[in-house]
Protein backbone atom coordinates (compact mmCIF):
# COMPACT_ATOMS: atom_id res chain seq x y z
CA UNK A 1 0.00 0.00 0.00
CA UNK A 2 2.65 2.27 -0.46
CA UNK A 3 1.62 4.03 -3.31
CA UNK A 4 -1.23 3.95 -1.41
CA UNK A 5 -3.66 2.36 -3.70
CA UNK A 6 -5.92 -0.05 -1.99
CA UNK A 7 -5.11 -3.66 -2.88
CA UNK A 8 -7.85 -6.42 -3.34
CA UNK A 9 -7.69 -9.66 -1.19
CA UNK A 10 -6.31 -12.26 -3.13
CA UNK A 11 -9.24 -14.61 -1.84
CA UNK A 12 -12.20 -13.52 0.30
CA UNK A 13 -11.53 -12.31 3.25
CA UNK A 14 -14.47 -14.24 4.88
CA UNK A 15 -12.33 -17.23 4.26
CA UNK A 16 -8.87 -16.44 5.41
CA UNK A 17 -7.25 -16.19 8.41
CA UNK A 18 -7.44 -12.59 11.08
CA UNK A 19 -3.64 -12.12 10.44
CA UNK A 20 -3.69 -13.01 7.20
CA UNK A 21 -5.78 -10.19 6.00
CA UNK A 22 -4.21 -7.78 9.16
CA UNK A 23 -0.32 -8.68 7.16
CA UNK A 24 -2.09 -7.50 3.78
CA UNK A 25 -2.88 -4.52 4.76
CA UNK A 26 -0.31 -3.63 6.75
CA UNK A 27 -1.87 -2.75 10.72
CA UNK A 28 -2.10 -4.14 13.66
CA UNK A 29 -5.11 -5.29 15.77
CA UNK A 30 -4.12 -3.37 18.78
CA UNK A 31 -3.79 -0.27 16.79
CA UNK A 32 -5.71 -0.54 13.62
CA UNK A 33 -6.01 2.10 10.68
CA UNK A 34 -4.26 5.33 11.57
CA UNK A 35 -6.54 8.29 11.50
CA UNK A 36 -4.86 9.95 8.01
CA UNK A 37 -5.67 5.96 6.90
CA UNK A 38 -9.09 6.52 8.11
CA UNK A 39 -9.74 9.80 6.77
CA UNK A 40 -8.47 9.14 3.27
CA UNK A 41 -10.98 5.51 3.26
CA UNK A 42 -14.14 7.52 4.37
CA UNK A 43 -13.54 10.28 1.61
CA UNK A 44 -12.84 7.66 -0.86
CA UNK A 45 -15.62 5.34 0.10
CA UNK A 46 -17.42 7.37 2.51
CA UNK A 47 -18.61 6.15 6.03
CA UNK A 48 -19.50 2.75 6.97
CA UNK A 49 -23.31 3.04 7.40
CA UNK A 50 -26.12 2.00 5.31
CA UNK A 51 -28.70 4.81 4.03
CA UNK A 52 -31.75 5.37 6.59
CA UNK A 53 -35.04 4.31 5.39
CA UNK A 54 -37.71 6.74 4.94
CA UNK A 55 -39.56 6.84 8.36
CA UNK A 56 -43.59 6.78 7.89
CA UNK A 57 -45.76 8.13 9.71
CA UNK A 58 -48.24 6.34 12.33
CA UNK A 59 -51.08 7.03 10.50
CA UNK A 60 -49.02 5.32 7.40
CA UNK A 61 -48.78 2.42 9.34
CA UNK A 62 -51.93 1.96 10.56
CA UNK A 63 -53.33 2.46 7.06
CA UNK A 64 -50.43 -0.09 5.83
CA UNK A 65 -52.29 -2.31 8.03
CA UNK A 66 -55.74 -2.80 6.53
CA UNK A 67 -54.35 -3.34 2.68
CA UNK A 68 -54.42 -7.03 3.10
CA UNK A 69 -57.40 -8.36 1.38
CA UNK A 70 -58.44 -10.59 4.62
CA UNK A 71 -58.50 -7.40 6.48
CA UNK A 72 -60.83 -5.52 3.79
CA UNK A 73 -63.24 -8.58 3.58
CA UNK A 74 -63.95 -8.23 7.33
CA UNK A 75 -64.12 -4.45 7.09
CA UNK A 76 -67.23 -5.60 4.51
CA UNK A 77 -68.39 -8.09 6.94
CA UNK A 78 -68.46 -5.94 9.48
CA UNK A 79 -69.99 -3.07 7.72
CA UNK A 80 -72.97 -5.44 6.18
CA UNK A 81 -73.56 -6.79 9.54
CA UNK A 82 -73.95 -3.21 11.03
CA UNK A 83 -76.40 -2.41 8.15
CA UNK A 84 -77.99 -5.45 8.98
CA UNK A 85 -78.94 -5.38 12.52
CA UNK A 86 -79.76 -1.03 11.25
CA UNK A 87 -82.79 -2.11 9.32
CA UNK A 88 -83.80 -5.32 10.93
CA UNK A 89 -86.41 -3.58 13.01
CA UNK A 90 -88.28 -6.68 13.85
CA UNK A 91 -85.26 -8.52 15.36
CA UNK A 92 -85.52 -9.07 19.02
CA UNK A 93 -82.03 -9.30 19.79
CA UNK A 94 -81.63 -5.29 20.23
CA UNK A 95 -78.20 -3.95 21.05
CA UNK A 96 -76.99 -7.16 21.02
CA UNK A 97 -77.26 -7.16 17.30
CA UNK A 98 -74.62 -4.43 17.01
CA UNK A 99 -72.24 -6.53 19.02
CA UNK A 100 -70.68 -8.81 15.94
CA UNK A 101 -69.67 -5.90 14.21
CA UNK A 102 -68.30 -4.06 16.85
CA UNK A 103 -66.05 -7.28 17.86
CA UNK A 104 -64.75 -7.37 14.13
CA UNK A 105 -63.83 -3.73 13.84
CA UNK A 106 -62.23 -4.04 17.71
CA UNK A 107 -60.40 -7.27 16.94
CA UNK A 108 -59.22 -4.57 13.24
CA UNK A 109 -58.23 -1.87 15.18
CA UNK A 110 -56.52 -3.89 18.18
CA UNK A 111 -54.33 -5.62 14.94
CA UNK A 112 -53.44 -2.46 13.57
CA UNK A 113 -51.92 -0.85 16.62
Amino acid sequence: MADGKIKALPQAPHAMSVQAVLDFYGVKLESGLSSAKVLEMRAKYGSNELDEQEKKSLWQLVLAQFEDLLVRILLLSAAVSFFLAWFDDQSEEGITAYVEPLVILLILVANAF
